[in-house]
């Protein structure tokens, strides 16, 4: 079933985004080292499910209970730069 994330669910859906973006050739060029491109990934992805949960617009599918798919999107016109929250370093 797919529906709208709730706050509690961030994390998870991070973790999600960041295993299926791990082998992407883009974020490997970006995060060379394979012991803590999952960490920076993690990371960045989280603060972007954060930013588009704004606009109640990051989606997850769950199978047998446990979150495997996310979609975070942004409504036309509403993008603003990443803030990074320099505090999880």
């Amino acid at each position: 079933m797919i529906r709208t994330l709730r706050d509690d669910e961030h994390a998870t859906a991070a973790s999600v985004l960041a295993r299926a973006f791990d082998d992407d050739p883009y974020f490997r060029w970006m995060l060379p080292a394979k012991a803590n491109r999952a960490k920076w990934l993690t990371w960045i992805l989280r603060a972007m499910i954060e930013q588009d949960a704004v606009h109640r617009t990051v989606f997850g599918y769950a199978k047998e209970g446990a979150l495997c798919g996310v979609l975070s999107a942004l409504p036309p016109v509403s993008y603003t730069h990443l803030t990074l929250p320099t505090s999880d370093l």
